[in-house]
């Protein structure tokens, strides 16, 4: 439904809200979801959390269209009504409740007449507008403190001080297009802005599947094409290629591709990886430095992929990609923990990303300050590190003589059986810290002795 919300002192987490997210009354706090350590990767982590029994998903509206609609600011109204329609079947389909929030609207006019979405089961959306005094983050954290304690919180944002004062409050925060990439894709419709982005999706895709990409693609640069499509990719002529022999960058790029196998994620990632160079640009005492350009770059992916109302699938992990195509530099020097941080951190874009790295490094051929041998190195290592966690998840988080020292017992059937238990335990819910640990065995024994 829609409403305007007005702060109620009285209620839990209520009162006036300062800047550190906490309110006059008394803010009901609550543990955050915890994720299994096998969830790896935003995308996967996104999938994790809307399947929480009871979940309610509170979006930061104007965040969500502003960051993945660029467009949008042409006609918010067009905006609020595309995300609230997407978050009524959303809630429909996963039977969660939705809870949509906007900046306030002063003029009362200009608040949409009540609506409900029908259900017939749980779940539902709601959409709703701070009052005046109060911002939608406001909203946000006064909504998180109202709900019951037990109840597990998703908050929407791209905004880091709404995900850390929501996360003082105990709830779990995911970016617009970690959520976006589980919704269809905005609709094209029949408008001429429509049938012009789908034209220009459908030029990409042909440009990219072609048998000569690098071809394909110079073509477009002298035509006009690439300017009409992905304009920023142009910019990267002016930047020097000091790496290698291609004289600039967008040379170098062009190349990436037409090294890249014919996967479209990987040559959509191979043209954009290198996006964010020209904003990142700095000199510094006559050196040219482009420091943090992958996570710049990864943030335009996003803005001009779904400006061109791709599936949100491909905009977040064409945008992970560029996020990460720098991560592999120096891997040989990684430590254990370091792989597996990795492995972590990539999750089910791993094989993408170690295909993305080998066409980059071809195309540089032997002005690679990296060898290619690298990531084929890194991977035999990923499978041994793999094999020896899985086998170590077979063995019980303590031992034997620690099992009989902890309950005071003889070796005997018990030990196996405190073993055999242990060992579930660990394959279950992975290594937990020690004093928990030991109490999880102690109900164990005594539910034991009772039989």
């Amino acid at each position: 439904m829609n409403a305007v919300i007005e702060p109620d002192p009285a209620a839990p987490g209520g009162g006036p809200v300062g800047e550190d997210g906490q309110s006059d009354g008394e803010i009901v706090r609550r543990r955050p979801v915890v994720v299994p350590s096998d969830v790896k990767g935003r995308r996967a982590l996104a999938e994790y959390l809307l399947a929480v029994p009871d979940l309610s998903l509170l979006v930061d509206g104007y965040n969500f269209v502003f960051r993945l609609w660029p467009e949008s600011k042409q006609d918010i109204g067009d905006a609020r009504r595309r995300l609230e329609r997407q978050m009524h079947e959303l809630a429909a389909q996963e039977a969660i409740d939705v809870v949509v929030v906007w900046d306030g609207v002063q003029e009362p006019d200009a608040v949409p007449r009540l609506r409900r979405s029908h259900r017939a089961h749980a779940g539902r959306a709601s959409v709703i507008f701070s009052r005046g005094g109060f911002t939608a983050d406001d909203t946000i954290v006064l909504w998180c403190g109202n709900l019951p304690p037990d109840r597990p919180i998703v908050v929407v944002t791209e905004d880091r001080e709404l995900a850390q004062r929501v996360g003082r409050v105990g709830a779990n925060v995911i970016r617009p297009i970690s959520l976006a990439a589980h919704l269809p894709a905005p609709p094209s419709g029949d408008s001429l802005l429509g049938r012009k982005l789908a034209d220009q999706r459908a030029l990409l895709e042909r440009l990219l599947a072609s048998a000569d990409p690098a071809a394909s693609l110079w073509q477009a640069v002298r035509d006009g094409t690439m300017a009409d499509i992905v304009p920023e990719v142009l910019d990267l002529k002016d930047i020097r290629d000091s790496a290698c022999q291609h004289g600039h960058m967008l040379a170098h790029t062009i190349a990436v591709v037409g090294c890249a196998p014919l996967e479209f994620t990987v040559r959509l990632a191979a043209l954009v990886q290198d996006i964010g160079m020209p904003t990142a640009r700095e000199s510094r005492n006559g050196t040219e430095t482009f420091y943090h350009h992958e996570r710049i770059g990864a943030r335009i992916v996003e803005e001009r992929l779904g400006g061109l109302r791709f599936d949100w699938r491909t905009v977040h992990d064409v945008s992970d990609l560029v996020r990460m195509s720098g991560r592999l530099d120096g891997c040989a020097e990684w430590s254990d923990s370091g792989v597996r941080r990795y492995v972590s951190e990539i999750g089910p874009l791993q094989r993408d990303l170690h295909v993305l790295v080998r066409a980059d490094r071809a195309a540089r051929g032997d002005q690679t300050a990296h060898s290619p041998r690298e990531i084929g190195d890194l991977e035999r290592r990923i499978d041994e590190i793999s094999a020896f966690d899985a086998h170590a998840t077979e063995r019980p988080q303590i031992d034997g003589n620690e099992v009989m020292a902890h309950l005071g017992i003889r070796p005997g059937p018990y030990v196996g059986k405190a073993l055999g238990w242990l060992t579930d335990l660990r394959r279950l819910e992975g290594d937990l810290p020690l004093e928990e640990l030991l109490e999880r065995l102690d109900g164990w024994w005594r539910s034991e002795r009772q039989h």
